[in-house]
This record gives structure tokens, C-alpha cells and sequence, in this order.
């Protein structure tokens, strides 16, 4: 990630990387060290833009990190593309973005994902 030109860096994974819930199938749960180096490592080598693609939750989320560095992290949880928004009752996701996430718009329909930010977009 540390060498890539891309506007965006794409990390697609099986589980969600950055829901704090320490439950079902989220790395934090099972996989707790190397989800927190690999947090660390993003943030150490400054690496801005990345987007982690996310399932295994049977539902659509969308979940934001900033890190110290000033970096945004996104999980797109898309598990499968006709869920519908994530409405886990109890579970407790502490980066979950309730509301319009700043400079960046995410659309999520049962057909396409596409987020732009400011002039840069992908598709």
C-alpha cells in the first residue's frame, strides 16, 4: 500500500476490518493483533485513502477510522450487494458512520458502489 500511486487504496477482505465490535466476524474480534498492526502500520508509512471492501455480515455498513495521522479509513461492508443497511441492535461499532461522512459521498445500491472525493472518483 505504502508504494501505491492510486487515488485510493483497495484492500478487499473477507471480514470487516475496522467495526469495534468485538463480535461475529470482525477482525477485532478474531484476529486482534494483526488488525491492530496493520492499523498501526497504515498510520506509521502515512498511507492516505484506504478503503477496506468488507462482507460476511449479511448486511450493507459503511464504517470510518481517523487515524492520528489525520488519515480517514473506510470499511464498506457489502455482504450481499441487496442487503439492506446495516441494523444491528446492541452491537456496539464505535467508528459506524451514522451520518454523512465529510468531503466524501457513498452511494450503495444492489448494483454498484461509488464514492468520490472531491475531484478524484472511482467506480
Amino acid at each position: 500500500l505504502s508504494t501505491s500511486s492510486a487515488a485510493f487504496k483497495m484492500v478487499a477482505i473477507g471480514g470487516q476490518v475496522l467495526n469495534t465490535a468485538e463480535q461475529h466476524e470482525n477482525y477485532i474480534h478474531h484476529h486482534r493483533k494483526e488488525r491492530d498492526l496493520l492499523l498501526k502500520k497504515i498510520e506509521a508509512e502515512d498511507i492516505k485513502n484506504v478503503v477496506f471492501l468488507t462482507g460476511d455480515r449479511h448486511h450493507t455498513e459503511l464504517s470510518t477510522l481517523t487515524n492520528e495521522a489525520g488519515n480517514t479509513l473506510y470499511d464498506v461492508t457489502v455482504s450481499p450487494l441487496t442487503s439492506g443497511v446495516a441494523n444491528s441492535k446492541g452491537e456496539v461499532n464505535t467508528v459506524w458512520c451514522r451520518s454523512p461522512v465529510k468531503n466524501t459521498t457513498f452511494l450503495m445500491s444492489s448494483a454498484s458502489i461509488f464514492l468520490s472525493s472531491k475531484s478524484r472518483s472511482f467506480l
